[in-house]
């Protein structure tokens, strides 16, 4: 004896496997605040600056040189306090004490005495969708730790040149 079962579906499954097609793809992969971070650390590492500033919120300011700006923050990169595992990877991030809902506290850059927090901030492209940036706000510091970083260096590198114990007559 054979036994036919009609099929069950189930339509809220094949709802979710559907791909959205009015929904915006990201080519760059910044819908979580991870891959944001990710994304720019990969262009700045191989020096494609050109698309690592598709990573940065655009700041207020119009004579802006954003190629310099991500060249800088690369530079800051040894000097950041955080943990990137532990972004979010949801692409609403996660709600955080003193931020606003669409804004992720990633790490912060520590220079000497000066701390700036770099801050991912969601935005809605028309392009691509919402994606998420580092904010024009972590943007402003930028320049002003980086003066401090050359600083630093130079410093650093006066004082190796120097013997230990050696006294400089100024």
């Amino acid at each position: 004896m054979r036994i036919c079962l009609p099929s069950i579906r189930h339509p809220q499954r094949r709802r979710r496997l559907k791909p959205n097609l009015r929904q915006k793809i990201d080519p760059l992969h910044r819908e979580t605040p991870r891959s944001a971070l990710l994304g720019f650390l990969k262009y700045g590492e191989t020096g494609d600056y050109a698309t690592a500033v598709r990573y940065l919120q655009l700041p207020a300011a119009q004579n802006t040189d954003l190629l310099e700006l991500a060249k800088e923050l690369r530079a800051l990169y040894p000097t950041f306090h955080g943990n990137i595992a532990l972004l979010s990877d949801d692409p609403k991030g996660t709600v955080e004490s003193g931020l606003p809902p669409g804004q992720v506290r990633a790490g912060t850059l520590v220079v000497g005495h000066t701390t700036a927090d770099i801050i991912l901030v969601r935005v809605d492209d028309p392009d691509s969708g919402k994606i998420w940036l580092i904010s024009q706000e972590t943007l402003a510091n930028i320049p002003k730790l980086y003066v401090q970083l050359g600083a630093k260096r130079q410093r650093h590198s006066i004082e190796s040149d120097v013997p230990h114990g050696a006294v400089l007559n100024c």
